[in-house]
């Protein structure tokens, strides 16, 4: 790595680009709860370890509601989880979802992203968003098993 001045400058101007849409191999950087007026939201920070696009960070949230349970049960997944989180309500195995990703920190993970763009004050914004995230098999596992998801998505949670 070059200590130059003008490197300093390249690396501002795409510091902050979005990421663009594709799969990578990233870690859990970092992974949260946060609560506000509205309840409760899992915040996940994931950097690329590998490719053109190492160290840079890719962020996701999502509240704890109905409408994101296929993202949750996605994320569950992705630590390589087959079993229902704990939890006798649906907040509950949230909360248990989010202890699992903080728990896992470090935890190499495939994630497939994409981007969305949105307009705010007149100006068009382009976010990168996650499509998946999947387990990273082992290379045994890569050999003996085709790439998908364990289970269905036909859980009642």
């Amino acid at each position: 790595m070059s200590n130059s001045w003008d490197d300093w400058e390249q690396k501002t101007k795409t510091a902050f680009e979005p990421l663009p849409p594709g799969q990578y191999v990233a870690v859990i950087d970092n992974a949260s709860v946060e609560y506000n007026d509205r309840g409760a939201r899992t915040k996940i920070t994931l950097k690329v370890v590998e490719g053109q696009h190492n160290g840079r960070l890719i962020w996701e949230s999502y509240p704890h509601i109905d409408k994101f349970r296929w993202f949750g049960r996605m994320a569950w997944e992705s630590l390589g989880f087959q079993h229902v989180p704990e939890g006798d309500s649906m907040e509950q195995m949230f909360l248990s979802i989010s202890r699992a990703l903080t728990d896992s920190i470090g935890k190499a993970v495939r994630v497939t992203t994409d981007q969305k763009t949105s307009t705010w004050q007149g100006q068009a914004r382009v976010n990168v968003i996650v499509r998946r995230l999947e387990a990273m098999a082992s290379p045994q596992q890569q050999q003996q098993q085709p790439q998908q998801l364990p289970g269905g998505y036909d859980a009642p949670w």
